[in-house]
């Protein structure tokens, strides 16, 4: 499940409702989970977080992949939220005109 900030080795997960929705969204995997409840969506999204880490992992693709998404593959580690937030518009938004709530996903082990 999802922990609180201050976790190393982590990456940011933003939590915020949007017409009567819950979401669950890393935009360092650009992965989404939703659900009625914030709980439901904290669960999609664990569901959608490690089956991209498992199927990435067995098709061969997980370094090609997170390359891709702007990570530093040789030391795992993700782009800087910073980063992440002022390429994404929709994200920035969230941020300027939504009540969100940020927290930390531990990134699993991975080769």
């Amino acid at each position: 499940m999802l922990h609180a900030i201050g976790n190393n080795g982590s990456v940011p997960v933003v939590l915020f409702q949007e017409d009567g929705m819950w979401y669950a969204h890393c935009a360092a995997l650009e992965i989404t989970g939703y659900g009625r409840t914030e709980q439901e969506a904290r669960e999609s999204f664990d569901v959608m977080y490690k089956e991209f880490f498992r199927y990435a992992t067995s098709e061969g693709t997980l370094h090609a992949e997170l390359a891709r998404l702007g990570w530093h593959v040789e030391t795992h580690t993700p782009p800087p939220f910073g980063a992440l937030i002022a390429k994404d518009e929709t994200l920035k938004r969230l941020f300027d005109t939504k009540p969100v709530r940020t927290v930390l996903e531990p990134i699993p082990a991975y080769s």
